[in-house]
């Protein structure tokens, strides 16, 4: 089964699901008509002062933002075939990693951004994940059957995948740590995406990675190791289609060492 998830980050995969039948959505879903003290109005009048303090108080990202943008436009497309009353839906993207999202009465819609990780973390195996265009300052590591794909703000992908308006994967602030280890000699790896089979595995697992940016800059190694890798495949299998990598190197003051690799694959052979 493929379950197309995105926690905040991947919202916009679970919006993009239920565009994919919003007439399923109108017919399958019938609104409550309990009892409500207040009118409409004064429940968008509500929701507005409570969207404004929220606005005080969590650090969200700009309307000016790729994600941001993108995230609008895919809710505003499933608001139009929300039922019920019509509510003046405006959607905010909060810059925190955690998983969450809420809604305020009368419109207001809060998802946080979360990361590539945790989508990976929470989606069964043989899940797609859809990643929205933005910055995402980690490492990801996937262990399991899955597909990573990249959207762009501008509707379309492929590939201008390396294109402000994709998804890209940068180092993180504190720099690129090891998450990997060789299978000959047993040093540290440092990817910016690995796919590792699990060592309990009795095959190897398939992973699937699509219009997606990995820019290595700033990694922040400061000796021979561990070695800086963009995509690192170890006993998987898989494709890779409009990846595109960059800057997968050392600083260069580290002379005679590795300076780093844009793609890798491994596999160990018993003979």
């Amino acid at each position: 089964m493929t379950l197309n998830l995105t926690v905040t980050r991947f919202v916009a995969g679970l919006l993009a699901l239920a565009l994919a039948a919003p007439q399923m959505l109108e017919a399958r879903v019938e609104p409550s008509h309990g009892f409500d003290m207040f009118s409409a109005q004064e429940e968008v009048q509500a929701g507005q002062q409570a969207a404004a303090q929220v606005g005080k108080q969590l650090p969200l990202l700009p309307d000016s933002d790729p994600v941001t943008i993108y995230v609008q436009q895919l809710g505003h497309q499933l608001a139009a075939h929300a039922p019920g009353e019509k509510w003046p839906y405006s959607f905010h993207v909060v810059n925190q990693k955690e998983i969450n999202a809420f809604a305020l009465p009368g419109g207001p819609i809060f998802v946080n951004l979360g990361t590539i990780q945790a989508a990976v973390n929470a989606s069964p195996a043989g899940s797609t994940a859809f990643i929205c265009p933005g910055t995402y300052p980690e490492q990801v590591v996937i262990a399991k059957n899955f597909t990573l794909t990249g959207v762009s703000s501008l509707g379309t992908s492929g590939g201008n995948a390396s294109g402000a308006n994709n998804p890209v994967i940068i180092s993180p602030a504190a720099g690129m740590a090891t998450n990997a280890f060789d299978l000959y000699d047993g040093s540290g790896i440092a990817a910016q995406i690995a796919v590792l089979t699990p060592t309990t595995a009795t095959s190897p697992i398939f992973v699937f990675i699509n219009n997606i940016a990995v820019n290595g800059s700033n990694n922040l190694i400061s000796g021979c190791g561990p070695d800086l890798v963009g995509l690192y495949y170890q006993n998987a299998s898989g494709t890779i289609n409009h990846v595109a990598a960059s800057n997968q190197a050392l600083s260069p003051d580290l002379g005679g060492c590795q300076s780093g690799l844009d793609m890798a694959a491994a596999e160990l052979r018993s003979h």
